[in-house]
């Protein structure tokens, strides 16, 4: 893009790059720093009479204009309070903005160009574009977009289906281990989908299941050690608490389900697996 406007000049700033400079609105000499030849951030006058920005002092080596040592700087607030006045034109100008802001402004203009690129919010589907924040809203409604979300789906089934396998691998090693561990106080069953009951704790504000196993006819004489495991038709890997027995004695345990009902264990068949040992 061509500037004709000669009362404007070309200016680095913390807006842009050296490739890719900025343009103030007027005459700027006097609002930038000697040193880096910016506008002022942080201006400070020195005791010689300078003004410096606040980055550009160095420790030991005096003022950075006149190198006399340094006895004093204080901060500028005037210069500051007009460097933030400056009219500049947006960083995006040679892709079609014509906006001007003022300096302070700038950051806010920026955020919301309609010129400013912007990378694709289905990024993390695997769409790399970059276009302008103005075109964003028929980017997205490309149907690419419903091909990579479909690909999104398919490595999240196969993830899941792996994690599945992995769990009745793992539940498979551990009945393995029972069973070669067998002895004369060992004992095993299997509860009905039939003996859940609901539950609501107060004092949690939870709801689930819950069945209460009775280990009488097994006439145990110690408290046993338990492995416990939910079973059922289908989802039951989804829930928590089939292997964490509650008040465990000779006479039996309990074990709690939360979040579902005893409709849901009907219908999906699931029943607690236990072992012991009376030991």
């Amino acid at each position: 893009m061509e500037h004709e406007n000669n009362s404007t000049i070309v200016l680095v700033s913390k807006y842009a790059t050296a490739d890719k400079p900025i343009r103030v609105v007027g005459e700027s000499a006097e609002y930038t720093c000697p040193c880096c030849l910016d506008l002022y951030t942080w201006p400070e006058l020195t005791h010689c009479g300078h003004i410096v920005d606040k980055l550009c002092f160095r420790d030991g080596e005096g003022c950075p204009v006149c190198k006399k040592a340094l006895l004093w700087t204080v901060p500028n607030i005037k210069m500051e309070r007009d460097v933030k006045e400056l009219k500049i034109h947006c960083i995006y100008e040679d892709e079609g903005c014509d906006s001007i802001c003022s300096v302070d402004d700038m950051d806010k203009h920026i955020k919301n160009c309609g010129f400013g690129l912007v990378e694709c919010q289905y990024k993390y589907l695997g769409c790399e574009a970059k276009l302008a924040r103005a075109d964003l809203r028929s980017h997205n409604e490309g149907i690419h977009h419903f091909e990579l979300l479909s690909r999104h789906c398919l490595e999240l089934s196969s993830s899941l289906n792996e994690m599945k396998l992995s769990k009745a691998l793992l539940a498979n090693q551990v009945m393995t281990q029972i069973q070669s561990q067998k002895s004369d106080g060992e004992f095993h069953g299997t509860t009905s989908p039939e003996d859940w009951n609901n539950y609501y704790s107060d004092e949690i504000k939870r709801a689930g299941i819950y069945v209460q196993v009775d280990l009488t006819p097994f006439n145990l004489q110690n408290v046993p050690t338990l492995v416990t495991s939910l079973h059922g038709a289908t989802n039951h890997w989804t829930l928590t608490g089939g292997s964490s027995p509650y008040s465990v004695s000779r006479e039996g345990f309990t074990i709690y389900i939360p979040n579902i009902t005893v409709s849901d264990a009907l219908r999906y068949r699931y029943c607690i697996h236990y072992f012991g040992f009376d030991d």
